[in-house]
């Protein structure tokens, strides 16, 4: 007989779960195929369209089939399944789309401006890494908080679906009219995305709602106050830093530097601690507001500059450090701008840096280099909860970079973190890296104790501080890895005896690193840059090649 069997029917996979169980979105890589047959059938093939992997075969009885599969990835798999007859002719498939989702959602809240704040919160912007099972978010996922004590949740809070994984918290007028400090977090444990996978982790967000009546005198809150300029969603247009100089009777002088450009302003502020004017003159003219938070423990000046309704809010803390009072995070530091997998191709691939020194009365100075070679320099101050407000621009005021870095020690990894983002100009004649972009840095950065006499240059935790020096990126495959040890003098010591190269340097007063390196049957010497990174005992850098560049990495020798 020559006589095609029909094709199979009525595909459904077990487990299926989540949302719905027919849906065939699961969150296992192992599943079981299902289905009905014509009689005469006798065996059943699966082969995965997708990825092109043969799934197997079994003999069929009677007019249902099981065929388990297993798929070597998660994600989308069009399935292809056939039946063959006892005279071995092969039916027609049918498919069947399976979505593999391995992937917890995670959960991130937007930031309450302005904090300090006169007002009461009434609604949060919440969002998901991916679409939820809606009915497993709820309000006992929610906890308020004033001054750390738990609010409960009225009726009138409510939970709105927005567009992908976005919802809006609603209701919290009433419940946040007092004054205090409130955190709301958001707990995702409690929820599970379309394929059933639970929620992992937390997000927070915390304001402060202020006490009119607890305002003071402007004389207790004379002094310098420091802060950026930075909108939601951070753009060169719309970033900054500014710095206010408040006097005993309410006067002040105020310098900016706002996407780019530089401007000062002095005035009065009013009775009730508030200021409107205009900083600059004609086109460049800017709408300037401030505002004194006078109640006690707040220390801030908040306000929003810029153009018709396009201002950007800030919050400039009251610098607390002195020579008389002095901060305990004094000493050198070394920061690495880390490339992030999946930047935007334009971005460089390697990392930037820079070398910190903190000083006792708080005055902070860097001086370092973007992984396109560009360099940056900034002198600023520690302001509140020891947050180091970062702000540089470059090729004339058309490029800038931002970031808030807070000093705390994450055990392993860093001793101040943040994320910088780097809004980046065209350079049309530049030997490398000529489209403009803007990338997202995540920032890590570690102490640096220069070393004394008798003691390794630098701990890489190995027998005899034996260690691996590592250049990867375009162009380079494999990985040129290097084997070498410090000498005494910072000298990078490589077992390559006759050769000039590679050659690498650490500077012991700053941790900084450079040298370079020739890849095998390459003419062109490779330059490189970064630093040392005693926390996770290791460094970075970058270098540029054949208009592209990568990363240098310093790790300990296996």
């Amino acid at each position: 007989s020559l006589t095609k069997p029909a094709a199979p029917t009525g595909l459904a996979i077990t487990p299926d779960r989540g949302v719905s169980a027919t849906d065939k979105i699961t969150n296992t890589t192992t599943v079981t195929i299902a289905g009905a047959v014509a009689t005469g059938v006798t065996r059943v093939r699966a082969s995965d369209r997708t990825t092109g992997a043969d799934l197997g075969e079994l003999p069929v009885t009677g007019t249902k089939f099981t065929l388990p599969v297993q798929f070597g990835v998660a994600g989308f798999h069009e399935v292809a399944v056939v039946v063959l007859d006892g005279a071995g002719n092969a039916s027609p498939a049918s498919t069947a789309r399976i979505f593999a989702d391995l992937t917890a959602p995670t959960v991130t809240i937007e930031a309450v401006s302005p904090t300090p704040r006169e007002t009461p919160v009434t609604s949060i912007a919440v969002t998901f890494s991916e679409l939820l099972n809606a009915v497993t978010f709820t309000k006992a996922d929610l906890t308020l908080k004033r001054d750390g004590t738990t609010v409960p949740l009225t009726a009138a809070v409510t939970l709105q679906a927005g567009t992908g994984g976005s919802y809006v918290i609603t209701g919290l007028g009433l419940l946040t009219d007092k004054p205090g400090v409130y955190d709301l977090n958001v707990n995702a444990a409690g929820v599970e995305d379309l394929a059933g996978n639970a929620g992992q982790g937390s997000a927070t967000v915390r304001w402060r709602r202020l006490d009119r009546s607890k305002l003071k005198e402007f004389a207790a809150f004379a002094g310098s106050y420091n802060g950026l300029i930075l909108a939601a969603e951070p753009a060169h247009s719309t970033s900054g830093i500014i710095n206010v100089v408040l006097t005993r009777v309410g006067g002040f002088t105020a310098t900016a530097t706002y996407a780019g450009r530089k401007v000062s302003l002095k005035g009065t502020l009013d009775a009730d601690g508030n200021f409107t004017g205009i900083a600059g003159k004609g086109a460049a003219a800017l709408g300037v507001t401030l505002t004194l938070v006078r109640d006690e423990g707040a220390n801030a000046i908040v306000g929003t500059i810029g153009t018709g309704a396009g201002k950007t809010p800030f919050v400039a803390d009251r610098l607390l450090f002195s020579k008389t009072a002095a901060t305990p995070l004094a000493g050198k530091y070394v920061a690495l701008f880390t490339a992030q997998a999946g930047g935007p191709p334009a971005a460089p691939g390697g990392d930037g840096f820079g070398v910190v020194t903190v000083a006792p009365e708080g005055t902070v100075t860097v001086a370092g280099e973007f992984a396109d070679g560009t360099k940056f320099s900034q002198k600023t101050a520690l302001g509140g909860d020891d947050e180091w407000p970062f702000y540089v621009t470059m090729d004339a005021g058309k490029s800038s970079a931002v970031a808030r870095i807070f000093y705390r020690e994450i055990a392993g990894l860093s001793d101040l973190d943040g994320t910088a983002y780097w809004f980046r100009a065209a350079r049309p004649g530049a030997a490398a890296y000529r489209s403009a972009f803007t990338a997202r840095l995540p920032l890590v950065g570690s102490a640096y104790t220069p070393p004394v006499a008798g003691q390794a240059v630098f701990d890489f935790g190995t027998v005899g501080q034996k260690a691996e020096m590592i250049l990867s990126g375009v162009g380079i495959d494999p990985d040129l890895v290097l084997p070498f040890s410090f000498d005494a003098t910072g000298k990078g010591v490589f077992p390559v005896p006759g050769s000039s190269l590679p050659q690498l340097r650490l500077s012991l007063p700053d941790g900084r690193v450079s040298g370079s390196a020739l890849l095998p049957g390459d003419k062109a010497v490779i330059k490189f840059r970064g630093v040392a990174f005693p926390k996770q005992k290791g460094g970075s850098g970058y270098f540029i090649r054949l208009r592209s560049g990568g990363t240098l990495e310093l790790k300990p020798a296996p």
